[in-house]
């Protein structure tokens, strides 16, 4: 019987201060949502944690595919800007070894899917830039209810905010539809799409809401499919669509 292909996931930074309070002792975790987890399973992979404790190649031996998952904003220096007001508890840490394995398994040709921040990161990757506040733009649409007001609220984050996604990758429609319902927690976005990356599906108010590479297996969606629901097409068909790469 063949092995199930492997998916490396990247992890969550907790500083010690965090996991102090939480109860595990004054020192650094990576946290990896069972949520991530589970949908890579439900797919047919197995999910595997990486960590900076491992090396990059020694790492990308390991595994088939890797996701991207969410997190802190990327700090605005990896992409030349200076940073907005916005931009708070950036990792860099973090950044430096997600931006050294993206672009390691982007060498590998190694299938990528990117999650929220995943999606920026594999922009930034790719030579392009974010808007580091969404808010800031006219006419946008509520992305995030933590920031709805353009003020930061931390009592709401997480709060529940979905809009419509239009698909115009037709590469995708055959997992995602045309239109789609999606969950979003997001005060960022991308702005100038870096090379080799094209949008494949945007919000009403022109939001990128998923990249897809264009001579690679790689793409990036700004929601998070992970919090949702079984039988959801937000949830399922971006891990399929890694499932599927991975098959091929």
């Amino acid at each position: 019987m063949p092995r199930r292909p492997v998916v490396g996931v990247t992890g969550y930074q907790i500083t010690p201060i965090a996991a102090r309070r939480a109860g595990f002792g004054a020192r650094e975790l990576s946290a990896f949502p069972c949520t991530y987890l589970g949908w890579l399973n439900e797919v047919g992979t197995i999910p595997v944690p990486l960590t900076p404790a491992v090396d990059i190649e020694d790492s990308l031996d390991l595994v088939d595919g890797i996701v991207f998952s969410g997190g802190a904003d990327i700090d605005p220096v990896h992409y030349g800007a200076e940073r907005h007001p916005s931009v708070v508890g950036t990792q860099p840490e973090r950044d430096e070894y997600e931006l050294a394995l993206a672009k390691a398994a982007l060498e590998r040709g190694t299938p990528i899917l990117g999650i929220c921040r995943g999606l920026q990161l594999l922009n930034i990757a790719h030579g392009g830039t974010l808007h580091q506040h969404v808010p800031d733009l006219p006419g946008t649409l509520v992305h995030s209810s933590e920031w709805e007001t353009g003020v930061r609220d931390r009592s709401r984050k997480w709060g529940p905010v979905f809009h419509p996604v239009e698909v115009s990758d037709s590469r995708l429609e055959r997992l995602f539809g045309h239109t789609l319902e999606t969950n979003t927690y997001h005060h960022q976005a991308a702005d100038q799409i870096g090379a080799g990356l094209s949008v494949a599906a945007r919000s009403a108010d022109g939001i990128v809401e998923a990249l897809h590479a264009d001579d690679a297996p790689v793409l990036g969606v700004q929601w998070h499919p992970e919090m949702h629901q079984s039988g959801e097409t937000g949830g399922e068909a971006p891990f399929r669509w890694l499932a599927d790469r991975l098959a091929a």
